[in-house]
């Protein structure tokens, strides 16, 4: 029998099959345990090389003998000559598996060259085969999400996989477009430990995370489960596949390396996992430069025209919005629907439209909204074009296309009659690729319709992560089907910012986007978050990036408290964006309310980070909290709200004594010090608990401030 190969070091230990590469061990040294349970079910890799009469012919690397071994002091490299598929034979293709020690863990390149006649599609390395629940205590598996917030499920007991899919159901994550960060995280709250997978690719290729659960999951109510082993018996390994897929389409003679997936055993939970990801994000890209959009933090976000010619104010009307958002203490509006036709028409055409007056009308609107000291955000699009329009026939030709040269499902909406609602009447939108210099100079001359109006800024909609699609299939698409739309969203976005700041230089972009490339160029994302609570994935990864909330009800005091909650900018819509502050005179009065709360903590609640909560211990039913870490280090404060009818308390204290001063602020109210550790919030009441070390709380009273 083959020895193991093995590789390792204090903080990951590794051994492969000697005869075939799989791997069968995945340890972490610090907590000794192994994910791999199910050796029965190792792998290695997968190949997809499509053949003329059949797509689906993968080819897996576990049952592939290795060629070569080479061992190094810190790194393992793992050859295959002359794959074998058991449909085609002798392929002549050669994979390579680099493993090395790196960043308190191990980074994994995969080297494909392919001397077949046929193209290698998808790459799936490495693949990490029979995992199982290493411990008695349930591992979760965290992931970001195309909106701002994550989610989460039991990874060893739950499977919310395919019920018409690959012959083991398979739960799938791509990045661009159900993720806009590749990478996820594995761990147990109780244990503290985890597991982060990522793959750190500068070329921000599209990629997709996936599990296979083997043989597969049955229904238990509403959930997909893990079969009970004890049923299933010995003779059946029970295990799950993860992996990153990436997308070469490698054709004959080529040779092809993907970009690290990296794999780091951490303390900790999901939190941890979005600093690594952070700290690999700044070897390779810079945050946009703060702005006073970074600074500011509310918005009025008012539709002026809609597409089925419904008229709400007029270019003469902005200077009264403006001072209608002041009124609730907000110095920025958001404007939509300003162009011609209205929101979700005609685009990519931006030029002003005669029913809301002239152009020089807009242009002295935009400037007596700064004089009155708000700035406004003008709306528009990077990568739609309404393919009702005289011009799509030429534009056509730069729209996202699927394999068979097919457009992908527009998109429309429509918004104040029944037919528009069920999205019926709308007028459709194609998705564009900015990657074609043809398509994204038309669109840059429409922007410069903007900017030559000194605009202080734009909001581009619908950036996603690219859509609603993560590749292009074009074949005049520059790039690679995988790269294409990344590089020309960046492009795009980059030389709009450039022009921007050219004609001002405090220009800025907001984008109603959550892809981890976004950053770079914008300083705020269009985000809506009506939940009562979620997951802050994005802002654990991008704290300095400002995130909306839409407020948009009568008395929506709530999505107000979670706004100071979670450090989100308060996006007043008043009555579903079509009014302003004086329509909703009771949520605008509790906004001013609460931003003059939260100006008064700016140092606490809002230059601040969104940290794990777990150095705080709450005890009480329904109460929501989230902790936030001072960027001057005068130290943490925990925002607590809830959404119930009646008041709820709770007892709050730090889970250890660092003799810091923990303070009880409430809206209206003197600061006064945590009484026995019991505290009780009312309804719609947001309570914020600040805990200074002495030499903070020493400042704090000797200036008479809680700034």
């Amino acid at each position: 029998m083959t020895e193991p190969i093995r590789l390792g070091d204090a903080h990951v230990a590794l051994a492969f099959d000697g005869a075939t590469g799989a791997l069968l061990t995945l340890e972490d040294p610090i907590a000794r345990t192994s994910l791999v349970a199910e050796p029965r079910l190792a792998e290695n890799w997968r190949l997809l090389v499509p053949m003329p009469d059949l797509r689906h012919h993968y080819v897996r690397g576990s049952g592939q003998r290795l060629s070569s071994v080479d061992v190094g002091a810190d790194e393992v490299r793992l050859t295959w000559r002359g794959v074998r598929s058991e449909v085609a034979g002798d392929l002549h293709i050669d994979v390579t598996q680099r493993w090395r020690l790196a960043g308190g863990g191990v980074d994994v390149v995969t080297t494909v060259r392919n001397g077949s006649p046929f193209q290698v599609e998808e790459v799936v390395s490495p693949a990490l085969g029979g995992l199982g629940r290493p411990g008695e205590h349930e591992w979760r598996l965290h992931h970001p999400g195309p909106l701002g917030a994550g989610d989460e499920f039991e990874v060893f007991s739950q499977f919310p996989g395919t019920y018409l899919g690959p012959r083991n159901p398979v739960w799938v994550l791509p990045y661009h477009t159900k993720s806009g960060m590749p990478w996820v995280d594995l761990y147990s709250e109780e244990d503290r430990r985890g597991l982060y997978v990522g793959i750190h690719d500068p070329d921000g290729a599209h990629a997709v995370f996936q599990l296979q659960l083997f043989p597969g999951p049955v229904y238990r109510g509403d959930l997909q489960v893990w079969p009970d082993p004890e049923v299933l018996g010995d003779d059946t390994p029970l295990g799950l596949m993860a992996a990153w897929s990436s997308f070469p389409f490698l054709e004959t003679g080529g040779e092809w390396s993907s970009a690290p997936v990296a794999l780091r055993f951490h303390q900790g939970t999901w939190w941890q996992g979005a600093r690594i990801f952070r700290r690999w994000w700044d070897e390779h890209f810079e945050v946009s430069p703060r702005s006073w959009l970074a600074e500011e933090d509310a918005w009025q976000s008012t539709i002026i025209s809609y597409p089925d010619g419904e008229i709400g104010f007029r270019y003469s009307d902005l200077p009264r919005l403006a001072e209608e958002a002041r009124s609730a203490g907000i110095n920025v509006i958001q404007i939509c629907g300003w162009h011609r036709g209205g929101l979700d028409r005609n685009y990519p055409d931006y030029s002003s439209d005669p029913r809301l007056g002239t152009s020089e009308e807009f242009t002295a609107a935009l400037r007596a909204c700064e004089e009155l000291g708000v700035k406004v955000l003008v709306f528009g699009n990077l990568q739609v074009a309404n393919i009702e329009t005289d011009a799509w026939g030429e534009l056509r030709r730069y729209a996202i296309t699927d394999p068979h040269g097919n457009h992908y499902d527009t998109v429309g909406w429509d918004y104040n009659t029944t037919t528009g609602v069920e999205q019926l009447s709308g007028y459709r939108m194609a998705w564009m690729n900015p990657a074609h210099d043809a398509f994204r100079a038309r669109w840059m001359d429409q922007m410069r319709g903007i900017l030559d109006r000194h605009a202080a800024g734009i909001q581009l909609d619908k950036v996603l992560g690219g859509g609603f699609f993560g590749m292009d299939y074009n074949p005049d698409a520059p790039g690679t089907i995988a790269t294409t739309l990344g590089t020309g969203l960046q492009a795009a976005m980059a030389e709009l910012l450039a022009e921007g700041r050219r004609e001002r230089d405090d220009f800025c972009l907001a984008a109603e986007s959550h892809w981890d490339r976004t950053p770079r160029f914008a300083n705020a994302s269009y985000a809506r978050y009506f939940s009562a609570t979620h997951f802050p994935t994005f802002a654990a990864a991008f704290p300095e990036h400002r995130q909306t909330c839409a407020v948009t009800g009568p008395h929506d005091y709530g999505l107000v408290n979670n706004s100071l909650r979670f450090g989100h900018i308060i996006s007043l819509e008043p009555a579903w964006m079509h009014g302003s502050a004086t329509d909703v005179p009771l949520t605008s009065d509790y906004v001013r309310r609460a931003l003059e709360f939260r100006r008064g903590l700016r140092g606490w609640i809002w230059e601040s980070s969104l940290v794990d909560p777990w150095d705080w211990a709450v005890d009480g039913p329904d109460v929501l909290a989230s902790a936030h870490r001072s960027w001057d280090g005068r130290g943490e404060a925990l925002v607590l709200n809830h959404f119930e009818l009646e008041p709820r308390t709770v007892r709050i204290g730090r889970r250890a004594d660092r003799g810091e001063a923990l303070t009880v602020h409430r809206m209206g109210r003197a600061p006064v010090p945590l009484d026995g550790g019991e505290l009780t919030i009312g309804r719609d009441e947001v309570v914020v608990v600040t805990a200074a070390s002495s030499a903070a709380a020493d400042a704090v009273a000797a200036t008479g401030t809680t700034a």
